[in-house]
């Protein structure tokens, strides 16, 4: 990782600093690898930026001298198009998941497992689930309170940034898995050390996801608006308040939409690990558990009872909340708009 991250990585960042859509792109250091890159490709680079957006200007240029009237009336049959594309996806879906959950059931019933037996484990799971959704959000609003104020005292500071992202970009590559061993470990003796060991592993599974993309939406924000401020006179609380955590909320959200699924995939370690059949670190309820007892067990009827669940409980957070305060946070909060 910290070779992708010096040949790579650094030098595909300071390259696309200089296509941020502000009036001064802020300055990008040029070390010795990006100025080879730029000397290797500089000519090839610029024909394809040069020629996809004229290309693309040409096809998009709308007609000055048209009625306005006459514009609208050509949208209204490809928004009417769209409208009934989406339909059509939507109902196309929702058959599909009606046959397959109808499959299934007649497929259970042909085993012999009834509906009493079901609804028995689907309890399980119920239980199980709530355990899970309350430590995730727990963990998520303690990286909240970390990185999103570390995410934004990296991005605007300057030397930070270039030597901070580096070193997180590190970290971040190790997995958490990875960690889970020692920190199993250490916390043996402690009281709740199944739950600490989760907690701290659910963290590191986060919080990169709500740094990374904080730092990406500071140093978006148009120079002009730092610039607004100095001489506004805003410092200190009310100007984080008022000008870097709002333009901080688009990105801070799509990070958190992330981070929030990420800590759902590292449930199934988090919550239950063994090594060759010795459980080393495990709580007292939650899906992790039950997945790993489902598989143990070969129960795949449980198993299933508790995946489905899952993404049915997770795909319901994305649709209800999270979809409506991306929506929110875009409209109110962006500068780019």
């Amino acid at each position: 990782m910290t070779l992708t991250r010096v040949f790579f990585l650094g030098p595909f960042s300071d390259w696309s600093e200089k296509f941020k859509l502000i009036e001064e792109p802020r300055p990008t250091r040029k070390d010795p690898i990006y100025r080879f890159y730029s000397w290797i490709d500089t000519r090839a680079v610029s024909k394809v930026f040069s020629i996809i957006p004229r290309s693309a200007s040409k096809r998009s240029a709308p007609n000055v001298s048209e009625p306005r009237k006459q514009t609208l009336r050509k949208r209204e049959p490809k928004a009417r198009q769209t409208k009934f594309i989406r339909i059509a996806a939507a109902s196309i879906g929702v058959a599909i998941l009606v046959l397959v959950i109808f499959e299934v059931f007649h497929v259970l019933l042909a085993a012999g497992i009834s509906f009493t037996v079901l609804a028995s484990k689907e309890s399980l799971v119920l239980v199980g689930l709530g355990y899970s959704f309350v430590r995730v959000w727990y963990v998520y609003v303690i990286s909240v309170a970390v990185g999103l104020p570390l995410g934004i005292v990296i991005a605007t500071q300057s030397k930070l940034y270039q030597s901070g992202s580096t070193i997180l970009q590190i970290i971040s590559a190790i997995p958490s898995v990875a960690i889970l061993p020692p920190i199993a470990i250490l916390a043996v003796n402690l009281p709740f050390s199944g739950e600490l060991t989760a907690a701290i592993v659910i963290f590191l599974g986060t919080i990169w996801y709500i740094i990374f993309n904080v730092i990406a939406g500071i140093r978006s924000i148009p120079s002009e608006i730092f610039e607004v401020s100095k001489l506004m006179g805003l410092k200190g609380w009310a100007y984080w308040k008022n000008v870097l955590i709002p333009a901080a909320l688009p990105s801070f959200v799509t990070g958190s939409i992330t981070g929030v699924g990420a800590a759902w995939n590292t449930l199934i370690v988090a919550e239950y690990f063994s090594v060759n059949g010795t459980v080393i670190s495990r709580v007292g309820n939650g899906v992790g558990v039950l997945i790993n007892v489902a598989i143990n067990k070969g129960d795949l009827v449980f198993l299933g009872l508790t995946v489905f669940s899952m993404s049915t409980l997770i795909v319901a957070v994305n649709l209800l909340f999270w979809r409506r305060m991306y929506r929110y946070t875009t409209k109110r909060f962006s500068y780019n708009r």
